[in-house]
């Protein structure tokens, strides 16, 4: 019997991490796949869109991005929130952005996009978590693009 207390124990003691993949679409671009609507705070350096010059290019740094939400194939976005965490270099640690959220205003479609967001210094990294997100079923994924 203490085996399995402790046994369970270990297994209770496993942090549940987020169901969220990123994976990068091209030199400005990035995507999170998530398992659903309602995920947790990014947690590596590596999440995120970088918003600094692309290392080992001669290339600009991003002046501006935008965010576009996608559901699974023939699901919809019904409401939620889009939580916005940016990259704090000094805490090296993600910080919770709220100025930056993205509300779901518009019910019923499968895409949604934000556009017009302009970069200040200090540059970094910007990541969007969907929080309490209502879908159809299924998940989403985010589409974050920087603009040069």
């Amino acid at each position: 019997m203490r085996r399995l207390l402790a046994v369970l124990g270990l297994a209770l003691a496993v942090p549940v991490y987020a169901d969220c993949v990123w994976s990068s679409t091209g030199l400005y671009s990035v995507k999170v796949v998530c398992g659903d609507g309602d995920e947790v705070a990014p947690t590596l350096v590596t999440e995120g869109l970088s918003l600094d010059v692309p290392s080992g290019f001669f290339a600009d740094p991003a002046q501006g991005f935008s965010v576009t939400a996608a559901a699974d194939s023939t699901r919809t976005i019904t409401s939620g929130t889009l939580k916005a965490y940016t990259w704090d270099t000094n805490a090296a640690a993600w910080a919770r952005c709220p100025d930056l959220d993205l509300t779901v205003t518009e019910a019923g479609g499968r895409y949604l996009s934000w556009s017009g967001f302009t970069v200040t210094s200090p540059k970094g990294r910007i990541a969007y978590i969907p929080s309490v997100v209502v879908l159809s079923a299924g998940g989403i994924t985010l589409y974050l693009t920087a603009s040069p």
